[in-house]
């Protein structure tokens, strides 16, 4: 993610800003303010002098996504592969997966149940994904869908 963010001319770091509420730069529209503010916080100095400067962020895949032992099979959000004896109908073959266990593994939801969430309705049924809502027909690996072909473990999908 590419972005322009307020740093510290002399600390050279990124600035903090205050921005809703009392005093928040939203409220006042005032740069100078906000920093003051949004800096005292976070306990790191200001030196009362910014610039504005282009920044990078890289974030990882894996937001929101369950521990491998624990993450859903295929046929949970796919129902139309409850027949398959394997997955390479989309993916690409690949000869050290076991599709079949791969796909109709299923998933233990005591860690979330554990961590207060109410998991009961997930247990022991499928369609997870509403592909209607979505914009597909439906399932897309009957209907087609966004990718031609999903590898497993490359990175080569459009």
């Amino acid at each position: 993610m590419k972005g322009i963010q307020p740093a510290d001319a002399e600390n050279r770091y990124l600035l903090v800003p205050h921005l809703f509420g009392p005093g928040g730069y939203w409220n006042e529209l005032n740069w100078q303010k906000a920093f003051e503010t949004g800096m005292k916080s976070v306990n790191l100095p200001y030196s009362g002098k910014f610039a504005w400067t282009q920044t990078e962020m890289y974030w990882g895949l894996h937001h929101e996504v369950m521990p491998k032992n624990m993450a859903l099979s295929c046929v949970q959000c796919h129902d139309s592969l409850k027949g398959e004896k394997t997955c390479n109908r989309c993916h690409q073959d690949s000869r050290n997966v076991n599709f079949k266990e791969l796909a109709h593994k299923g998933t233990d939801f005591s860690f979330m149940a554990d961590q207060g969430r109410d998991v009961s309705a997930l247990v022991g049924t499928t369609d997870y994904i509403d592909f209607k809502s979505l914009g597909y027909k439906g399932d897309p690996i009957v209907y087609g869908g966004r990718f031609k072909q999903l590898p497993l473990g490359q990175g080569n999908v459009e």
